[in-house]
């Protein structure tokens, strides 16, 4: 019995997409504009959510869209990003939120329902238009700390 001997083919290098061209472009001016006095251009909208990366120790400071209801804060994210990993099966994470570092305990959930029925109350969309809309997407709940905690 002989062991048959598959051919190795090269791998292809990574072409980055249109969208990951732009945000490598965009991300940093609005991580500036966030870090700014002019950060009230923006923060309604955005915050910046800083995670370290449980196997690399790696610090991602990331521009992301939030919605926030009383000490909750929900944040989707695309599912090919790698930073919101690190929030799986909960973990910390800071803030930088309308000029003001706050300290957040979060989880990432990557149930399709359960993102489905999120994005249907949150925004308010009907079933057909969060299904599209949730398509790709993972949930990240956040809750505020009281508690101040240094970087992460």
């Amino acid at each position: 019995m002989t062991a048959t001997v598959l051919p190795q083919f090269p791998r292809q290098p990574h072409v980055p997409t249109r969208w990951e061209r732009a945000t490598k472009f965009i991300n940093p001016l609005i991580l500036r504009i966030l870090r700014s006095p002019l950060h009230g251009l923006l923060s309604e909208r955005l915050l910046i959510i800083s995670v370290r990366g449980r196997k690399t120790g790696t610090l991602y400071h990331v521009p992301v869209e939030y919605r926030q209801e009383l000490g909750e804060i929900t944040i989707y994210s695309r599912q090919d990003c790698v930073w919101w990993r690190n929030l799986a099966g909960g973990g910390d994470a800071n803030l930088h939120l309308r000029g003001f570092d706050v300290h957040a305990v979060g989880e990432a959930i990557e149930d399709r329902s359960t993102v489905i029925r999120a994005v249907q109350y949150g925004f308010r969309l009907s079933p057909l238009q969060a299904v599209e809309f949730a398509r790709g997407k993972v949930l990240i709940k956040l809750r505020l700390s009281a508690i101040p905690h240094d970087e992460l």
